[in-house]
C-alpha cells in the first residue's frame, strides 16, 4: 500500500530470524496492525492505482492494487494455510480451526445446546 513499484534484487532480502516465539508474534502483530491501518485509510483511488513488481529492473507483474491484495496477498496466504494444514495432518498433529472448530477439536459438530 505504500509503494507503487516493488523492485526486488537478488541478495537484497535478509530473512527475519526470530530467537523467541514472542519475538515472532510481536513482529506479526506489528505488521498486521500496520497493514490494517493502511487498508482502512486507503481511498478507492488508492486501491485503483497501478502497482508493479519488478525483479532486477524487469517487470514481473503490473495490476491495480486491489487486484494485488485479492489475488496475490490473500490467495497466497490461503494457499499456505492449506499447505500447513496438510503438513500438520501428515505429521499426525491436530489441525487448528480456521473458520470455526476443526474436526480435531472437541467442540466440532456440537450444537449450541450441547456446547
Amino acid at each position: 500500500m505504500n509503494l507503487e513499484v516493488l523492485d526486488a534484487k537478488a541478495g537484497d532480502y535478509t530473512p527475519f530470524e526470530p530467537t523467541t516465539r514472542q519475538e515472532l508474534l510481536d513482529r506479526f502483530d506489528h505488521f498486521v496492525t500496520e497493514a490494517r491501518a493502511a487498508i482502512a485509510s486507503a481511498s478507492d483511488e488508492d486501491f485503483n492505482k497501478i502497482w508493479s513488481m519488478k525483479w532486477e529492473g524487469k517487470t514481473v507483474m503490473t495490476m491495480p492494487r486491489i487486484t494485488v491484495l485479492r489475488t496475490v496477498v490473500l490467495n497466497h496466504l490461503i494457499h499456505h494455510r492449506a499447505q500447513i494444514s496438510v503438513y500438520l495432518r501428515l505429521m499426525n498433529e491436530k489441525v487448528p480451526g480456521m473458520y470455526g472448530a476443526s474436526a480435531d477439536e472437541p467442540e466440532f459438530g456440537m450444537t449450541e445446546e450441547a456446547a
